[in-house]
């Protein structure tokens, strides 16, 4: 598989999206927990937080993170035509959540936000460069990493690495 790192012309399946969320994530070893992480315990990216049905019966399995980051995170933004925003926009919302992605998205094209994905937000897709929009949402993230590591000191240590993963997103 391609280094997702480096965005290129040719766009991303949904599979290629979620095994590079995978890879990413990888299993957070044996105790599952990042001290500091505000998603609690976390496996294959998947927080106990955010999913505490997939931690019901412990640890989710990478096989039933696939299966959530399908359902949860790539289909919200299946509608979004631009290759290179659909992966980031899904990687977003991996990080910080899908109302969160969508509502960046939406600040970026100039749309009310309202954290979903209806008739206005996808007039304003239509039409608009892929590549200005990706690089406007790895600025918007930015900016967003910053006001929430400003806000919540104890989120300042996973900055820089927040960061480098919003920066691996740009199209050159």
């Amino acid at each position: 598989m391609p280094d997702q790192s480096v965005q290129n012309s040719t766009p991303l399946t949904t599979n290629q999206i979620v095994e590079g969320i995978l890879e990413r994530e990888g299993e957070n070893g044996p105790d599952f927990l990042t001290p500091g992480d505000r998603g609690g315990r976390t496996s294959w990216g998947i927080s106990e937080r955010a999913h505490p049905e997939a931690w019901h019966n412990g640890p989710p399995t990478k096989d039933e993170a696939r299966v959530i980051y399908f359902r949860t995170y790539v289909g919200p933004f299946l509608d979004v035509a631009q290759p290179d925003a659909r992966n980031q926009l899904v990687d977003f919302a991996v990080t910080s959540g899908v109302k969160t992605a969508i509502y960046y998205l939406q600040r970026t094209l100039g749309v009310t936000p309202d954290g979903y994905i209806g008739q206005k937000t996808r007039a304003a897709l239509d039409g608009v460069d892929s590549r200005l929009l990706n690089n406007a949402l790895v600025a918007a993230r930015l900016k967003f990493i910053d006001t929430l590591t400003d806000t919540e000191k104890s989120q300042k240590q996973f900055e820089e690495g927040w960061e480098s993963r919003a920066l691996s997103f740009l199209t050159l």
